[in-house]
């Protein structure tokens, strides 16, 4: 009697063991998020949270994180089918496609030290004159690059701004006239005088 009670209670620990074991490892792989297209969405166009959809993958493969709030606000680069992943390769650098590139060089601390970075939104001021005051030019300009000229002594830092003729214009009279630096702008979308 006891060898027949010890060979049940041994065969319920080993199926207990054994079905344990299976619902471990027969589990999916814990879910990723990943962020789909709702609808088509066309070249150019701004991505709107409305544009976007939230989904859990259960997958082995490797699933990008991403960030998606750095992408509100951004124009497609290319058409975008309703079901396609939306991934930093589907938006443009900047938010605005008819921005240009515009490279300035200046000391460091007239660029913003170490707080400018990609991304960051700066105000543009005219230095002072002979008879004027410094006067601000254009406000929450779009930083696209920053270059750091380690290797140069006098410390400059190379600047890759995203703005349209018209105020490429006035930076560059600005620059010849008396020079400009920056001070850190609010936060925004895109870049506007």
């Amino acid at each position: 009697m006891k060898s027949s009670i010890f060979k049940t209670v041994i065969a319920l620990v080993i199926a207990a063991t054994a079905g344990g074991g299976f619902f471990v490892f027969a589990q999916p792989p814990e879910g990723k998020t990943v962020y789909i297209a709702g609808q088509d969405i066309t070249k150019g166009h701004t991505i709107d949270t409305s544009m976007i959809r939230k989904m859990t993958v259960h997958s082995e493969a490797n699933v990008p994180a991403i960030d998606i709030e750095s992408m509100i606000g951004k124009k497609a680069a290319n058409n975008i089918q309703e079901g396609e992943w939306i991934t930093p390769a589907v938006v443009t650098a900047e938010t605005d496609s008819d921005k240009s590139h515009y490279t300035l060089t200046l000391p460091a601390v007239q660029a913003g030290g170490p707080l400018l970075e990609a991304g960051t939104e700066v105000n543009i001021w005219e230095n002072a004159g002979d008879t004027e005051q410094s006067r601000k030019i254009l406000s929450n300009v779009l930083v696209s690059q920053v270059v750091s000229n380690e290797n140069s002594s006098d410390g400059n830092v190379t600047v890759v701004l995203a703005l349209d003729e018209a105020d490429i214009s006035v930076v560059s009279t600005a620059q010849q006239r008396s020079g400009v630096f920056f001070t850190t702008g609010n936060v925004t979308r895109s870049a506007s005088r």
